[in-house]
Protein backbone atom coordinates (compact mmCIF):
# COMPACT_ATOMS: atom_id res chain seq x y z
CA UNK A 1 0.00 0.00 0.00
CA UNK A 2 0.85 3.61 -0.46
CA UNK A 3 1.87 5.69 2.08
CA UNK A 4 -1.46 8.07 1.42
CA UNK A 5 -3.74 4.93 1.90
CA UNK A 6 -2.29 3.95 5.16
CA UNK A 7 -2.27 7.48 6.28
CA UNK A 8 -6.02 7.54 5.16
CA UNK A 9 -7.05 3.98 7.18
CA UNK A 10 -5.12 4.90 10.13
CA UNK A 11 -7.02 8.34 10.57
CA UNK A 12 -10.27 6.81 10.23
CA UNK A 13 -9.60 4.22 13.06
CA UNK A 14 -8.89 7.31 15.07
CA UNK A 15 -4.87 6.85 15.28
CA UNK A 16 -4.08 10.37 14.79
CA UNK A 17 -0.47 10.15 15.71
CA UNK A 18 0.16 7.21 13.56
CA UNK A 19 -1.37 9.18 10.47
CA UNK A 20 0.31 12.56 11.37
CA UNK A 21 3.93 10.59 11.66
CA UNK A 22 2.86 8.86 8.29
CA UNK A 23 1.98 11.98 6.10
CA UNK A 24 5.15 13.74 7.87
CA UNK A 25 7.63 11.40 6.52
CA UNK A 26 6.32 11.54 3.20
CA UNK A 27 6.62 15.07 3.25
CA UNK A 28 10.43 13.96 4.43
CA UNK A 29 10.74 12.02 1.88
CA UNK A 30 9.60 14.17 -0.85
CA UNK A 31 11.03 17.16 0.26
CA UNK A 32 15.02 15.61 0.84
CA UNK A 33 14.50 12.86 -2.45
CA UNK A 34 14.13 16.30 -4.81
CA UNK A 35 17.30 18.10 -3.59
CA UNK A 36 19.17 15.26 -4.97
CA UNK A 37 21.47 16.04 -7.80
CA UNK A 38 19.56 13.41 -10.34
CA UNK A 39 15.98 15.08 -9.76
CA UNK A 40 17.36 18.88 -10.65
CA UNK A 41 16.78 18.23 -14.04
CA UNK A 42 13.22 19.56 -14.36
CA UNK A 43 13.01 21.87 -11.77
CA UNK A 44 12.98 25.42 -12.01
CA UNK A 45 16.11 27.43 -10.48
CA UNK A 46 14.16 30.87 -9.60
CA UNK A 47 10.93 32.86 -10.76
CA UNK A 48 11.01 36.68 -10.87
CA UNK A 49 8.82 39.09 -12.05
CA UNK A 50 9.33 42.90 -12.66
CA UNK A 51 8.02 45.39 -14.85
CA UNK A 52 10.38 47.17 -17.64
CA UNK A 53 12.33 49.28 -14.95
CA UNK A 54 13.55 46.48 -13.43
CA UNK A 55 11.90 46.68 -10.24
CA UNK A 56 11.44 42.84 -8.54
CA UNK A 57 7.79 42.38 -7.63
CA UNK A 58 7.65 38.93 -6.80
CA UNK A 59 11.09 36.46 -6.93
CA UNK A 60 11.11 32.61 -5.54
CA UNK A 61 14.49 31.02 -5.60
CA UNK A 62 14.17 27.67 -5.57
CA UNK A 63 17.85 26.33 -5.89
CA UNK A 64 21.21 26.75 -4.60
CA UNK A 65 22.61 28.89 -7.79
CA UNK A 66 22.28 33.03 -7.65
CA UNK A 67 19.56 34.32 -8.85
CA UNK A 68 20.63 36.60 -11.84
CA UNK A 69 21.18 40.36 -11.71
CA UNK A 70 17.05 41.70 -12.18
CA UNK A 71 18.42 45.16 -14.79
CA UNK A 72 20.86 42.60 -16.74
CA UNK A 73 18.61 39.95 -17.57
CA UNK A 74 15.67 41.93 -18.09
CA UNK A 75 17.57 44.19 -20.67
CA UNK A 76 18.49 40.98 -22.35
CA UNK A 77 15.11 40.32 -22.02
CA UNK A 78 13.78 43.40 -23.79
CA UNK A 79 16.78 43.08 -26.40
CA UNK A 80 14.94 39.95 -27.61
CA UNK A 81 11.56 41.14 -27.01
CA UNK A 82 12.73 44.28 -29.67
CA UNK A 83 14.23 42.50 -32.09
CA UNK A 84 11.13 39.67 -32.64
CA UNK A 85 13.24 37.25 -31.21
CA UNK A 86 11.98 33.90 -29.17
CA UNK A 87 11.75 34.11 -25.65
CA UNK A 88 14.20 31.98 -24.33
CA UNK A 89 17.88 31.82 -24.31
CA UNK A 90 20.70 30.48 -22.76
CA UNK A 91 22.56 32.72 -20.04
CA UNK A 92 25.66 31.99 -18.39
CA UNK A 93 25.11 32.09 -14.57
CA UNK A 94 26.71 35.47 -12.66
CA UNK A 95 29.26 32.93 -11.38
CA UNK A 96 30.64 31.58 -14.17
CA UNK A 97 29.80 28.34 -13.05
CA UNK A 98 26.79 26.45 -15.65
CA UNK A 99 24.58 27.85 -17.83
CA UNK A 100 21.25 28.31 -17.34
CA UNK A 101 17.93 28.61 -19.72
CA UNK A 102 15.89 31.55 -19.21
CA UNK A 103 12.43 31.78 -20.54
CA UNK A 104 10.29 35.05 -20.18
CA UNK A 105 6.99 36.53 -21.38
CA UNK A 106 5.27 39.79 -21.38
CA UNK A 107 2.18 40.89 -20.13
CA UNK A 108 1.19 44.44 -20.27
CA UNK A 109 4.42 46.15 -18.55
CA UNK A 110 4.99 43.12 -16.41
CA UNK A 111 8.27 40.41 -17.32
CA UNK A 112 7.66 37.24 -16.04
CA UNK A 113 11.05 35.40 -15.90
CA UNK A 114 12.03 31.88 -15.12
CA UNK A 115 15.47 30.43 -15.11
CA UNK A 116 15.90 26.65 -15.18
CA UNK A 117 18.81 23.92 -16.27
CA UNK A 118 19.59 23.89 -20.24
CA UNK A 119 17.97 20.13 -20.98
CA UNK A 120 15.02 21.13 -19.59
CA UNK A 121 11.51 21.95 -22.21
CA UNK A 122 11.26 25.78 -22.67
CA UNK A 123 7.60 25.86 -24.04
CA UNK A 124 6.27 23.99 -20.67
CA UNK A 125 8.16 26.96 -18.73
CA UNK A 126 6.27 29.21 -20.61
CA UNK A 127 2.61 27.52 -21.05
CA UNK A 128 3.02 27.78 -16.89
CA UNK A 129 3.66 30.75 -16.72
CA UNK A 130 0.86 32.05 -19.43
CA UNK A 131 -0.85 29.45 -16.45
CA UNK A 132 0.27 31.46 -13.26
CA UNK A 133 -0.93 34.74 -14.96
CA UNK A 134 -4.49 33.41 -15.60
CA UNK A 135 -4.27 32.53 -12.15
CA UNK A 136 -3.52 35.54 -10.81
CA UNK A 137 -5.81 37.32 -13.41
CA UNK A 138 -8.71 34.68 -11.80
CA UNK A 139 -7.66 35.98 -8.56
CA UNK A 140 -7.13 40.06 -8.54
CA UNK A 141 -9.57 40.35 -11.46
CA UNK A 142 -7.30 41.43 -13.89
CA UNK A 143 -3.54 41.43 -12.31
CA UNK A 144 -1.33 44.38 -12.70
CA UNK A 145 1.76 45.86 -11.44
CA UNK A 146 0.08 47.48 -8.48
CA UNK A 147 -1.87 44.38 -7.35
CA UNK A 148 1.48 42.67 -6.66
CA UNK A 149 2.95 45.28 -5.08
CA UNK A 150 -0.07 45.94 -2.54
CA UNK A 151 -0.37 42.13 -2.21
CA UNK A 152 2.83 40.42 -2.32
CA UNK A 153 1.93 37.90 0.27
CA UNK A 154 -1.13 36.65 -2.03
CA UNK A 155 0.86 36.35 -4.88
CA UNK A 156 3.53 34.56 -3.38
CA UNK A 157 0.97 32.23 -1.64
CA UNK A 158 -0.60 31.76 -5.24
CA UNK A 159 2.96 30.85 -6.16
CA UNK A 160 3.64 28.27 -3.71
CA UNK A 161 0.48 25.87 -4.32
CA UNK A 162 1.69 25.66 -7.91
CA UNK A 163 5.24 25.49 -7.60
CA UNK A 164 6.91 23.35 -4.50
CA UNK A 165 10.46 22.96 -4.03
CA UNK A 166 11.16 23.93 -8.08
CA UNK A 167 8.85 21.77 -8.97
CA UNK A 168 5.19 22.13 -10.61
CA UNK A 169 2.86 20.94 -9.08
CA UNK A 170 -0.38 21.85 -8.88
CA UNK A 171 -2.24 23.83 -12.62
CA UNK A 172 -5.69 23.71 -11.70
CA UNK A 173 -6.78 27.21 -11.04
CA UNK A 174 -10.12 26.30 -8.84
CA UNK A 175 -7.66 24.27 -6.51
CA UNK A 176 -4.69 26.87 -6.48
CA UNK A 177 -7.42 29.26 -5.49
CA UNK A 178 -9.60 27.17 -3.28
CA UNK A 179 -7.54 27.92 0.45
CA UNK A 180 -6.60 31.37 -0.44
CA UNK A 181 -9.93 31.92 -0.28
CA UNK A 182 -10.59 30.15 2.63
CA UNK A 183 -7.75 32.43 4.13
CA UNK A 184 -9.88 35.09 2.99
CA UNK A 185 -13.21 34.21 3.77
CA UNK A 186 -11.76 33.55 8.04
CA UNK A 187 -10.05 37.17 7.91
CA UNK A 188 -13.69 39.07 6.50
CA UNK A 189 -11.83 39.97 2.90
CA UNK A 190 -14.50 39.89 0.27
CA UNK A 191 -13.35 39.48 -3.30
CA UNK A 192 -15.73 41.00 -5.95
Amino acid sequence: KSYSNKAVVSTQSGHYGRGIQILFECYVNLVFSRSTPAVKENMIEFLMVCNKTGAIRVVRDYSFKPVPEPRNLLNQCLRRNNHNQCSFFMKKADDNSDEQLIIFRQYASLYFIIGTSPKDNPMSYFAFIHNLVETLNAYFNNVCELDLMQNVDRAHMILDEMVVNGFITESNRSRVLAPIAVLDKSIGIKKT
